[in-house]
């Protein structure tokens, strides 16, 4: 048995090291597949940049009613552009917590908290035989925001915020492309 698990680790292809950086446990399983698929990388984090918003209040915490933002992840090689404001859609149905995508849908975010200032990112991983990628990692950012008491605008204090993603799990948005062959 033990001679099993040392080969197990040992044919990896990714360093042991690698996995100490995630901040989530990634399934016996999952490391098994990865370890066979083209593609998957099992991301410890992401960044934000340029992160801006509007606000129609006043106060330390005005409510924020559009921003956007640079996401990317080193690990994945993703970089898009994410934005929302009043004409946004939620990706989910009703009853779900509402994620709104970026420019690759495969990059959705949420924005929560009392004060709207915790940004949840998910991202989708690890394609299968099929192109449809299975698995999702998300993280949460608390954002540090800077705001203008006479434009209604505001910045995070850091140019670059960096998060670690804490959970990976099956993909639980229903929403999936569907590519229909004639």
């Amino acid at each position: 048995m033990r001679f099993q698990v040392v080969s197990f680790l040992a044919a990896l292809p990714f360093s042991l090291a690698n996995l100490a950086d995630l901040s989530y446990s990634a399934p016996p399983e999952r490391l098994a597949a990865a370890q066979k698929e083209a593609g998957c990388n099992l991301p410890a984090g992401f960044h934000l940049k340029d992160f801006a918003a509007k606000t129609n209040g006043t106060g330390p915490t005005p409510a924020l009613t559009a921003y956007s933002f640079a996401y990317s992840d080193p690990d994945t090689g993703v970089a898009v552009k994410c934005s929302f404001n009043s004409s946004s859609v939620s990706t989910t149905p009703k009853g779900l917590t509402p994620r709104y995508a970026c420019e690759d849908s495969d990059v959705k975010f949420i924005l929560s908290g009392a004060t709207q200032r915790t940004l949840t990112l998910i991202e989708r991983i690890c394609p299968g035989p099929n192109g449809v990628k299975g698995y999702e990692v998300a993280g949460a950012v608390d954002l540090a925001l800077n705001c203008s008491t006479t434009l209604g605008s505001c910045k995070t204090s850091s140019t670059d915020v960096q998060g670690n993603f804490s959970a990976l799990d099956p993909v639980t948005d229903p929403t999936r492309i569907k590519r229909w062959v004639s």
